[in-house]
């Protein structure tokens, strides 16, 4: 289950929430009453249907002359069949379905949606899930639609922070396969880049256990989708949710088609999932040693500074040599300003940044895909910012000034993972890389 912080206080740090704020009251679970929960319209019903004024709707004035002309080179895919996936009998659970909803509220908002290609959603198959997962995973999923009460809530007592209902299952096929409708869009051609507004997340998944509110991998499915059906060769999955992904690191960590970077919170191994597969330490196996990168944060209230940090010091020399033919990012705006678990203080601008910084690395050829994220706000202005970087509106810049305990865990990261990159050797004999980030900031 969901293990504590160790830098402030004994909170938990959220993903052991079976039973939302409900956590300690007793359940008669012969007598759930399943609770009606919000849905969104599909992105082509009307605007009024949001409750978004016409003349709001008709107004243009907030798009710049970059998204005005972008041609719908951009993609996005969303389908309101993920809103089925919620809790039984509470409404405040962090993974809701409001997470997607006020996301894509804002998008058309914003009239940014009318910049942006439609995508058509689908689910995903057995045979693309089962490059990844046991054909027992996928069986088990299966079940859920048929279950009881009774059933389902013991399914979540008995899993590492999950919880299930009778949609489960269609919302995760959902969300996969639009995952792999978006990417089979980019990958012929149709757009440059995109976003999935797409729920439950996926990173914590296993080959055969779902965790941590994810019960397929959404992106290591589409990585194998992409390597199998369209011979990408490199691949960079860029994971900035505040938790490690354990289920993709898992399932690349002895391939090194697929170079993973995680920049999450560790507390040294206190933070979850949990344990010594989070740390610096973990670089791959095999033909996949040096392409596993983890950065691990020790505490909370990491800032832009920091991860743009790490970005100039690690992740740009490594993705530049790499040269990645494809880019997804796992946006998990959890380590964003606001965020109940993760309790950082990431900004929509250095979401828009980093996203832009991605963009230069591969063509333009990057793929956001939703993970986790709590805040409502922050998820919705992230998504917003991480979108408009991918059609090509310019960011600021930010300082890459790192906080004492973001340079430290830079330094052991560097540490572990500098003799497998070449852009990387001055790490080598350096005793810290304070010199680098100043350098990067004149």
């Amino acid at each position: 289950m969901g293990v504590t912080e160790s830098n402030e206080d004994d909170r938990p740090d959220g993903h052991d929430t079976q039973n939302g704020d409900h956590a300690n009251e007793p359940i008669d679970i012969e007598n759930i009453d399943v609770i009606e929960h919000e849905t969104v319209p599909s992105v082509i019903d009307d605007l009024e249907k949001l409750n978004i004024p016409k003349d709001a709707a008709d107004s243009d004035e907030e798009i710049s002359p970059v998204l005005k002309t972008s041609g719908r080179q951009t993609g996005i895919v969303y389908d309101d069949i993920m809103t089925s996936h919620h809790h039984l009998f509470t409404q405040s659970h962090p993974e809701r379905p409001n997470r997607v909803i006020r996301t894509m509220e804002l998008l058309k908002q914003s009239r940014l949606l009318s910049c942006l290609h439609t995508v058509t959603p689908r689910d995903v198959t057995f045979q693309e899930a089962t490059a990844c997962h046991t054909p027992d995973h996928w069986n088990f999923l299966a079940s859920l639609p048929d279950m009881k009460n009774r059933e389902l809530y013991a399914v979540g007592e008995s899993h590492d922070s999950i919880y299930v209902n009778n949609s489960t299952f269609s919302a995760a096929k959902r969300a996969a396969g639009s995952l792999l409708a978006l990417t089979e869009d980019v990958l012929s051609g149709k757009v440059r880049n995109g976003a999935a507004v797409i729920r439950p997340p996926g990173h914590h998944c296993e080959a055969d256990y779902p965790m941590g509110f994810c019960f397929l991998g959404n992106v290591p499915i589409a990585c194998h989708y992409a390597m199998t059906n369209y011979n990408v060769k490199r691949i960079l999955v860029f994971d900035w949710d505040i938790h490690h992904g354990n289920g993709t690191q898992q399932m690349f960590y002895n391939d090194n088609r697929v170079l993973y970077i995680s920049i999450h919170r560790y507390d040294n191994g206190g933070f979850y999932p949990g344990g010594s597969r989070m740390s610096s330490e973990m670089v791959g196996k095999g033909v996949g040693e040096g392409y596993n990168l983890n950065i691990g944060w020790n505490g909370t209230h990491k800032t832009d500074g920091d991860y743009m940090a790490a970005f100039h010091a690690l992740i740009l020399p490594i993705a530049h040599e790499f040269q990645p033919e494809l880019v997804f990012i796992s946006a998990g705006f959890d380590s964003g300003l606001g965020d109940p678990l993760g309790r950082c203080d990431v900004t929509s601008e250095c979401y828009g940044l980093m996203t832009s910084l991605l963009r230069n690395t591969c063509n333009g050829r990057v793929i956001i895909a939703l993970e986790g994220g709590y805040n409502l706000s922050t998820v919705a202005n992230g998504m917003k910012t991480s979108i408009e970087a991918l059609m090509g509106e310019s960011q600021n810049s930010i300082a890459p000034i790192p906080s004492i305990s973001a340079e430290q865990s830079i330094q052991l990261a560097a540490k572990h993972i500098c003799k497998y990159w070449q852009s990387l050797w001055y790490h080598r004999d350096a005793s810290d890389v304070t010199d680098r980030f100043v350098y990067l900031s004149t």
